[in-house]
């Protein structure tokens, strides 16, 4: 079970965006948070609604795998 909201760094910490990254987005809105003194705590739910509604990345395959084989083993996967 998930908390209702997370500090910063709890949230950082669940979806591996920075701290910095994640006070921007707050900053542009993007996050719905809420202030208890100095602690600012965002809507946990929301904020994983937000991450999942982002198309998904391009992924291009690996580029340089065959620049990163040694010689020895380039020659015998070619034959």
């Amino acid at each position: 079970m998930q908390p209702k909201y997370a500090n910063v760094t709890d949230f950082a910490k669940m979806t591996g965006i920075s701290r910095a990254s994640l006070y921007n987005m707050i900053s542009s809105g993007i996050f719905v948070t809420k202030k208890v003194g100095k602690l600012t705590l965002i809507d946990v739910e929301a904020g994983l609604a937000w991450i999942d509604a982002r198309p998904p990345a391009p992924i291009f395959g690996r580029v340089g795998y065959r620049a990163r084989i040694a010689p020895a083993a380039a020659s015998a996967a070619s034959a």
